[in-house]
């Protein structure tokens, strides 16, 4: 109906006098069940938008849509909603992890190494363009999620076993915490366009 409508008479019109009424026009596919049926209350074969948001909340809603694929129909189904929810706590574990383990009362981002600085900044340059020039949030997101499990996989059970051990003026603790909270900080940022009640509540902790 948008494209026959709005979309196309706008685009007509425009041409009509020589103009473009848009840059760019993303639309996406019907949201349907499993036999490609569009989702409808006289074939009852969809959920409650309310019922959903009771069980999931809002994050999670949204990011079954960043992560399911706009240019074409959308499946809809409770495994999908599951899928999307293990991601999201995923990802609020880890960001739980830099936010509950910080102790110190001040962090200096400059101390920060280079190499983690240059690596948070490669990854808002990708999510940036995944978002705006590709309109690709789920890879967008995804690329996230990896760059969160690789910095994962370097604080390895010595390390952190190291880190709990210390004292709150030591070395080891004041490089972490000022990492864990320079990454809480920026992708806390970044998150604010996938899961945007979880980047507020990181913000609200960090005050």
């Amino acid at each position: 109906d948008q494209h026959r409508g709005w979309f196309q008479s706008s685009v007509i019109l425009a041409a009509m006098m020589n103009r473009v009424p848009t840059k760019r026009i993303v639309a996406h596919g019907f949201v349907v069940d499993r036999d490609m049926e569009r989702l409808s209350k006289s074939l009852g074969n969809g959920t409650p938008l309310e019922e959903l948001y009771e069980q999931y909340g809002p994050d999670v809603l949204r990011l079954w849509i960043i992560l399911s694929d706009y240019t074409s129909d959308v499946v809809f189904s409770k495994e999908s909603m599951e899928s999307a929810s293990k991601q999201y706590f995923k990802l609020r574990n880890w960001m739980r992890y830099f936010v509950n383990n910080l102790y110190r009362s001040h962090h200096d981002h400059s101390t920060v190494s280079m190499t983690l600085q240059g690596e948070v900044m490669g990854l808002r340059t990708i999510v940036a363009q995944e978002l705006e020039d590709n309109l690709n949030p789920s890879k967008a997101f995804r690329t996230i999620v990896t760059f969160l499990g690789n910095y994962s996989s370097r604080l390895n059970e010595p390390l952190k076993d190291r880190f709990y051990e210390s004292e709150l003026d030591a070395p080891l603790r004041e490089q972490l915490e000022n990492e864990f909270h320079f990454l809480a900080t920026h992708i806390g940022r970044m998150l604010f366009a996938f899961t945007p009640f979880l980047s507020m509540e990181l913000r609200a902790a960090m005050k």
